[in-house]
């Protein structure tokens, strides 16, 4: 008599369990075969042709076999070995998506963000210029007139970090007498008939104290930004509305000859610094340059900040 096939209550409950191919370690055909099953070859119809292997990601019937679907219980997700597998490893992580269904969405956000910084950085490099064709294009002669020869910087403390101690080597500066802190600044004995550099440090007090005593109008906004990052971006806009000269982050270094190399890049009036990342800006607040105190641009931008003083997103109330 034929073999009596399990019922379709099982067959049912089987193919409703799982559709993957994954089997638990030791598949149950490779244990034993039931009897009346196996093939004219004396094979399970689940092995190939060599029946050192099993058709794991083909149909559950050998192609030769004439009886109906065998179903197999199948346990959940589970490792397979490569050699039952081969090389199709791709579907089960597909099927393991599909199974936990939230890891899609970490899966869909990382792959956003990764195109976008993919293309961020593609863009940038397409669109920024040489730096070695800036410096040619914007090379003086000579050196601006009566330009204020005071360098700037901010930090917490007033101990040099190495980029900064580039700019004081550069410029002539003595590091060891020390920077300049506010009041005691004199643009008058800081100009081109000196000749002579002055190095200018920017604590949080003394931007405050700068604020209040010379630009009152804008203390309030100044004391309202939510963030630590505002109030120091826009204090180096009024740092160079003030007094005029060079400002620099504390993580951008000088390498020039000389001073007199870096005075003939200075442009007349207000000079920024061209951003490397293209697809968010074209300017930053990084590294700035006035040739006088008191341009008009700055008066533009402090009315720009009042405007939008009320938000906390940093890019559009104080910069870069």
């Amino acid at each position: 008599p034929a073999p009596r096939l399990p019922s379709d209550t099982m067959a049912d409950k089987a193919s409703d369990s799982s559709n993957t191919m994954l089997r638990r370690n030791q598949p149950q055909h490779h244990r034993s075969s039931p009897p009346g099953i196996k093939d004219g070859g004396g094979r399970h119809p689940l092995h190939n042709a060599n029946g050192d292997g099993c058709h794991c990601c083909s149909s559950l019937a050998h192609p030769d076999d004439t009886t109906s679907r065998i179903p197999i219980p199948f346990a959940p997700l589970q490792y397979v070995p490569k050699e039952c597998h081969g090389s199709h490893w791709f579907p089960s992580v597909m099927i393991a998506i599909r199974r936990r269904w939230y890891l899609r969405y970490p899966i869909a956000l990382l792959s956003v963000v990764m195109s976008i910084l993919m293309f961020g950085t593609v863009y940038s490099e397409v669109t920024a210029r040489d730096p070695c064709q800036v410096l040619a294009e914007t090379r003086r002669a000579d050196p601006p007139p009566n330009l204020p020869r005071l360098f700037h910087y901010q930090s917490k403390t007033n101990e040099l970090t190495h980029e900064t101690s580039t700019w004081m080597a550069v410029l002539g500066i003595d590091a060891d007498s020390g920077s300049k802190e506010y009041p005691d600044i004199h643009l008058d004995d800081m100009t081109s008939a000196s000749g002579k550099w002055t190095s200018v440090y920017w604590s949080d007090e003394s931007c405050l104290r700068l604020v209040e005593e010379h630009f009152s109008t804008f203390a309030d906004t100044y004391r309202s930004f939510p963030h630590t990052i505002q109030r120091v971006d826009s204090c180096r806009y009024l740092i160079l509305s003030k007094y005029g000269g060079v400002y620099a982050d504390t993580d951008i270094s000088l390498h020039a000859q000389d001073a007199n190399e870096l005075e003939r890049l200075i442009p007349d009036g207000v000079g920024l610094v061209e951003s490397p990342f293209r697809y968010n800006e074209i300017w930053q607040n990084s590294l700035m340059t006035a040739t006088a105190a008191g341009h008009p641009f700055w008066d533009t931008v402090i009315k720009v900040m009042m405007e939008r003083g009320g938000s906390g997103n940093v890019l559009s109330t104080t910069g870069p």
